[in-house]
């Protein structure tokens, strides 16, 4: 069982941290040693500590409620976590069977039991992830003889942070994964001009092996035949006029190339260039994104 602190949820500033939602969402999937499912406490000071958090993950529709609250600042606080955990959680020995998960040093857990093994975000170390995704990985190599199913869940989790889509898992080992899948790729060649630096979806493979690494999902180079085709695509696309850019964007034609516009021959362009929030221009197919 997951005891989760308000900090281990929230940044200081009171927004979730990145990729909890998707983290919580694999951990309640996963099963632990025995073959029960994993489930999660959240360990607050105060009950106004749990409203806060409370309303924010139900804002997410993740799985929380008051019935999966702890207080840890009542009068016999011991007592009080050790009878709740084992009679609202099952929880017989909290040093065997329980794991707090906190963000760098605090006071939380001062009143848990002791022996409380504990993951640390933003912490370096044995113990200390660098963030959620991080931490998503080393949970599910820690559920022993269901590791490698709860794996295959925190798999496309990884894969999708970094961009991967038509995921394919290629090999599979508890502390090793290989697959591959498609990835937007920057296509770049002074050869294209303006267009040079597109995004692509181009087939690509990937090693997961670090747990602590603030980006578990460490890519291998993409083929060079691959580049190269990918290249005669774009251009190909510009010289037949079935691309089109945004108004103002240059690349579209040079010298005297066609200008990407709809002529009675080519009709309208199958292709245009999308901008996303980070500034990627991304090659988008009509009909298809």
């Amino acid at each position: 069982m997951l005891l989760l602190t308000p900090d281990s949820l929230l940044d200081p500033h009171g927004a979730l941290r990145p990729f909890v939602c998707e983290a919580l969402d694999a951990i309640g999937q996963m099963r632990g040693e025995t073959g029960v499912r994993l489930a999660f406490a959240l360990v607050v000071r105060s009950s106004n500590d749990a409203a806060a958090v409370l309303s924010t993950l139900r804002e997410l529709r993740l799985p929380a409620g008051p019935s999966q609250v702890i207080e840890t600042n009542k009068p016999g606080v011991d007592a009080t976590i050790l009878r709740e955990l084992q009679e609202r959680f099952a929880v017989n020995d909290p040093a065997s069977e329980c794991v707090l998960i906190d963000a760098g040093p605090g006071s939380t857990d001062a009143a848990l039991p002791p022996g409380l093994p504990k993951l640390l975000l933003e912490e370096t170390g044995a113990d200390g992830m660098s963030g959620w995704l991080a931490m998503l990985l080393k949970i599910a190599r820690k559920t022993g003889r269901n590791a490698a199913e709860n794996l295959q869940l925190v798999l496309p989790v990884l894969a999708a942070a970094e961009g991967v889509v038509d995921l394919q898992q290629v090999s599979f080992r508890p502390e090793r994964i290989e697959a591959e899948g498609h990835c937007l790729i920057s296509v770049e060649d002074s050869a294209l001009g303006a267009l040079s630096g597109l995004f692509l979806n181009l087939p690509t493979s990937f090693v997961i092996e670090q747990p602590d690494s603030p980006h578990p999902v460490a890519f291998k180079e993409v083929a060079e035949d691959t580049i190269k085709e990918a290249k005669a695509y774009i251009q190909s696309l510009r010289a037949n006029g079935q691309l089109e850019m945004a108004p103002g964007e240059a690349g579209q034609a040079e010298a005297g190339e066609l200008e990407g516009m709809a002529s009675p021959l080519l009709g309208q362009p199958t292709h245009y260039v999308e901008t996303d929030e980070t500034g990627r221009r991304i090659l988008r197919r009509r009909g298809f994104n």
